[in-house]
Order: structure tokens, then sequence, then C-alpha cells
């Protein structure tokens, strides 16, 4: 049984032939749908970039994502059946805590469950 998960694991990617993450294909690309309430563009777009940077979504996908998207399905769509990971939410975390203000505290950080959250975490950071 686990030699069947780790060879599934080590064929599995969250990501298609030409580098996309599979988890958005089929979504257009459209900074509209991207907007969350009380949020500029710029800070949203700050956002997105950084959940980008930390999980690996190619920036052509940046407008892919939606508020209602839950952080750990992105993971979980990357990582799969595997049994390690490239620590996307760490790295998620640390970029967080590079931004001005103090560092998250752990129910702070798992208070950002969706872009949504994330948006409105790196926007009151920015102020």
């Amino acid at each position: 049984m686990w030699l069947t998960q780790l060879i599934r694991g080590l064929r599995y990617s969250g990501y298609d032939r030409r580098g996309n993450l599979k988890y958005l294909l089929g979504r257009a690309a459209d900074p509209a749908m991207c907007d969350v309430s009380g949020v500029p563009p710029d800070a949203r777009d700050e956002a997105l970039a950084l959940l980008c940077e930390s999980f690996d979504i190619p920036e052509q996908q940046m407008h892919c994502l939606r508020p209602g998207d839950e952080l750990m399905a992105i993971y979980r769509s990357i990582v799969g059946p595997r049994f390690w990971d490239d620590m996307e939410l760490e790295r998620t975390r640390m970029a967080i805590d590079e931004l001005p203000g103090p560092k998250l505290t752990d129910e702070e950080a798992q208070a950002v469950a969706t872009v949504a959250d994330l948006v409105r975490v790196v926007a009151a950071r920015r102020g």
C-alpha cells in the first residue's frame, strides 16, 4: 500500500505539460473576478502575486484565482498524494510576515483560509 502511494506521489503533478496549475484551468484571467470588496486593485494584485510566488502558480494564471478559492484546496491540488510538499503554506506566512506590521500569530495565520482572506490581510498591512 505505501509503495503504491509513493509511486503515485512520484508521478503526480498539479501542473499540466505547459506548466499551468490544473486547479485553475478553464478559468478566464479576469482581474475583475478577483476583486475583494473594499480592497484597491494594487493591494489585491500584490496579495495575488504573493500567493503565486509562494505556491509556484504561473504569473499568467494570477487573475484566474477567485476570492472564494480556499488555500487548502489549492494546496491539495498541487501536493496531491505525495508525502512531501514545497512548504507553500509556510512560504505564504513568511511572505506575509515580511510585510509591514507585526508577525502573524498562529490564530491569525489559521484564519487566512481563502484568497479573499489573504487579500484583506495584505491590504490591511499596506494600509
